[in-house]
C-alpha cells in the first residue's frame, strides 16, 4: 500500500493501481483498466477501457474543445465480436 512516483514526478502506483506514463508526462494506462492515446498536439483522442472507446474529434477553429465525442462497445468471447454498438454525441 502507498504511492509511487516516476522521476517525473508522475504517480505510479497507488495502493497497488499501477499507471504508466508517455515520455510527454501524458496519462498511457491505469494498467489492466484503461488506456489512452493522444494526437500530434497532445489532445487526448482515444480513451478505452471495460470494452468501450471514446474517441474525441476537433475542429482547427477551436483546437482546445472536442467537436464531437464517439463511443464505441464490443462484446467479445473467444475472439469473436458478438454485438457492436455506437453513438455520436
Amino acid at each position: 500500500m502507498g504511492l509511487g512516483y516516476d522521476a517525473q514526478g508522475n504517480l505510479t502506483n497507488k495502493n497497488g493501481q499501477a499507471y504508466s506514463f508517455t515520455l510527454g508526462n501524458q496519462l498511457r494506462s491505469v494498467v489492466g483498466k484503461q488506456w489512452y492515446a493522444y494526437d500530434g498536439y497532445g489532445r487526448r483522442v482515444i480513451a478505452c477501457g471495460s470494452g468501450a472507446c471514446n474517441y474525441q474529434l476537433y475542429s482547427q477553429a477551436d483546437a482546445s474543445t472536442p467537436i464531437t465525442s464517439i463511443w464505441r462497445v464490443a462484446s467479445w468471447q473467444r475472439g469473436r465480436a458478438l454485438r457492436r454498438a455506437a453513438r455520436k454525441r
